[in-house]
């Protein structure tokens, strides 16, 4: 809104499980979202962040081992509606990385970051009941690190 200023504020996972994988193919993170044999299953929750990587990577919570050149992350939320009017991906990763949202490449980054950044993001590609966030990230010196979220972006109140 013009005018106001805006606040983030995590949307709330009903359930969150987080599904990994070292080797797959690109067609792994598309619909229809089959657990391909080769991926380990973890269950997160909002407490246990799913930040993937290798210690002493700069501004990295690692949760998960990751030290291979590339990791392939997909994790099933249930968003319950209302759906927030606009939304933000929350993304921390070293090194290159893409995000997709129930199949719809929704952000590609090169490079790296030491923090969390926020981008808005449509929010058509959010709807209630089951999404699937799915994340390729590929490494290729030093630490590495993924990590992300889905924020709801609110209106200031004041």
């Amino acid at each position: 809104m013009a005018g106001h200023l805006a606040r983030r504020m995590p949307i709330p996972l009903i359930l969150a499980t987080c599904l990994l994988a070292t080797v797959v193919s690109a067609a792994d993170l598309r619909p229809p979202h089959r657990t391909p044999p080769l991926w380990s299953t973890t269950a997160r929750g909002r407490k246990d962040r799913p930040g993937s990587g290798t210690p002493k990577t700069p501004g990295a919570v690692v949760r998960t081992q990751w030290n291979t050149g590339e990791i392939w992350l997909r994790r099933t939320i249930e968003l319950a509606v209302p759906l927030p009017p606009r939304a933000a991906l929350r993304l921390h990763h070293d090194e290159d990385a893409q995000v997709y949202l129930t199949g719809d490449l929704v952000l590609s980054r090169s490079g790296y970051t030491t923090e969390y950044e926020s981008e808005e993001i449509d929010v058509r590609t959010l709807r209630p009941g089951r999404n699937v966030l799915a994340i390729h990230c590929r490494q290729t010196i030093g630490g590495r690190y993924i990590d992300a979220g889905i924020d709801a972006i609110l209106p200031d109140t004041k």
